[in-house]
C-alpha cells in the first residue's frame, strides 16, 4: 500500500478510460491516485513524491473532519426523512409527478439523487441545512422525475419551481466543507 510522506494511505486504482495520471485529495482527507491502465505503478509513485508539498498544503486547507456519534447520525436521518418527505410530497404535486419512495443515507459526495424507478435518495446532512437549501435540493431531484439529465430543459423546470436556484447552488458550493 502506498502512503504519503505524512503517512496517509493512498487509494490507487487503474482506469481504462484514464488518459493521464490523476492525483487528488477528497473533502474527507483521502488521497487518491488514478492511473491509466497502461501506466506502471512506479509512474504513480513518482507523481506522488513530486506532489508531496501540494498534498500537504491541500490537506492543511481542509477544515477538521467532524465526527459524529452513530446515535446523532440516526437522529439526523429521522429529522431529514420527516423534513424531506413533506417537501417531496408538496413539490411532486406541484410538478405533476409521483415518486416511489424516499431513502436517507450517508452519501460521501452527493446531497441527493433520483433513480429511474422513482426512488429519491437524500443525504442526512440536509437536516443541518437551511430550509431553503433543502427545498432546492428536493425540487432538483423531483425535476429529475421529468428530465433525467441536466439539460437546459431540466434547468427551466427547476427555475419554474425555485427561481433562486442559482443562489442555493452557490450556497452549497461555499458551505459544503462545513457540512461534511
Amino acid at each position: 500500500m502506498l502512503k504519503t510522506a505524512q503517512g496517509l494511505p493512498v487509494l490507487v486504482r487503474k482506469n481504462r478510460r484514464a488518459r493521464h495520471i490523476k492525483l487528488y485529495v477528497t473533502g474527507q482527507r483521502e488521497v487518491k491516485l488514478t492511473l491509466p491502465w497502461y501506466a506502471p505503478l512506479s509512474a504513480g509513485v513518482a507523481v506522488l513524491k513530486e506532489k508531496e508539498v501540494w498534498i500537504e498544503k491541500t490537506l492543511a486547507k481542509l477544515p477538521p473532519r467532524i465526527t459524529r456519534a452513530k446515535a446523532e447520525i440516526e437522529h439526523y436521518k429521522t429529522v431529514a426523512f420527516d423534513q424531506l418527505s413533506a417537501l417531496a410530497e408538496e413539490h411532486a404535486v406541484k410538478c405533476g409527478v409521483t415518486f416511489r419512495n424516499i431513502r436517507i443515507g450517508d452519501q460521501a459526495t452527493r446531497w441527493g439523487s433520483c433513480s429511474r424507478s422513482g426512488t429519491l435518495s437524500f443525504n442526512w446532512r440536509l437536516a443541518l441545512m437551511p430550509e431553503n437549501i433543502r427545498r432546492y435540493i428536493v425540487i432538483h431531484e423531483i425535476c429529475h422525475l421529468k428530465e433525467m439529465n441536466h439539460s437546459p430543459r431540466f434547468w427551466s423546470l427547476v427555475a419554474a419551481q425555485y427561481p433562486e436556484y442559482k443562489l442555493a447552488r452557490k450556497w452549497l458550493r461555499k458551505n459544503k466543507a462545513d457540512l461534511a
